[in-house]
C-alpha cells in the first residue's frame, strides 16, 4: 500500500494518465487518473484532483515539474481495489490483430466464414495486416473484413503529436445503416 509522500513515476511516460483509463487497467479494479494539466517548471507545486475509473471517488494530490520528470505527492488509496496508475505507452502494450480476414479487401464467401470480436473485451489493439489501420470509410460489400458488421472510423487517424484522442467508431449494421459510438484511438 502506498505511504503518504512524494513519488517519481519512472516507467511509461512517468506521469499519471490525464484521461480516464478502463477499469482493471494496471491490475486493479479502479485505476487513477488526474484532472487538469501537468504543471510547467515555473508553476512550482500545484494541487490537482485524482479520480478513480468507474467510481465517483476522488482524492487531492500535489504535482511538481522537476524539468525532465514529475513528482507526485500521494497518500494511501481507500483499499486494494484502488491503484495509483502510470500512463504507459499504449502503442507498446496493444494486442495485435493479425488475422488476414481483418483486411478491408477480404470478403467472406459465405456466412460460415464470418468472424467476430464479440468476446475480445475493451482494451488497446493494433492492426498488423493490410494497411495496419482501421478504415476511415464504410467498408464495401456485405461480409467485408470477414465479418457481418465491420467497423470503421468516421474521422481521420490522429498524428503522433496528437497522442490519444477520442474518435467515433461506426459499425455497419445493414447496407445503408450504421451505429456510431466514441472511443479513444492512439496513432500506433
Amino acid at each position: 500500500n502506498t505511504k503518504k509522500g512524494w513519488y517519481r513515476l519512472d516507467i511509461g511516460h512517468g506521469t499519471m494518465p490525464l484521461y480516464e483509463p478502463d477499469t482493471n487497467y494496471g491490475g486493479a479494479a479502479y485505476p487513477s487518473w488526474m484532472l487538469g494539466e501537468l504543471p510547467g517548471p515555473d508553476d512550482g507545486e500545484v494541487e490537482r484532483t485524482a479520480r478513480f475509473a468507474g467510481t465517483s471517488h476522488q482524492m487531492t494530490i500535489r504535482v511538481k515539474s522537476c524539468g525532465e520528470y514529475y513528482v507526485y505527492w500521494l497518500q494511501p488509496t481507500p483499499n486494494a481495489n484502488y491503484v495509483w496508475s502510470i500512463d504507459t505507452d499504449v502503442c507498446l502494450h496493444a494486442y495485435p490483430l493479425a488475422e488476414e480476414w481483418r483486411n478491408m479487401f477480404y470478403v467472406s464467401e459465405t456466412e460460415d466464414d464470418l468472424h467476430t470480436d464479440y468476446k475480445k473485451g475493451k482494451d488497446w489493439y493494433r492492426f498488423t495486416t493490410g494497411f495496419q489501420m482501421m478504415a476511415e470509410s464504410p467498408p464495401g460489400p456485405q461480409f467485408s473484413c470477414g465479418t457481418k458488421h465491420p467497423a470503421y472510423l468516421n474521422q481521420p487517424h490522429p498524428d503522433v503529436e496528437n497522442g490519444v484522442v477520442p474518435r467515433e467508431v461506426c459499425i455497419k449494421k445493414k447496407e445503408k445503416s450504421t451505429d456510431c459510438d466514441s472511443a479513444l484511438i492512439p496513432l500506433l
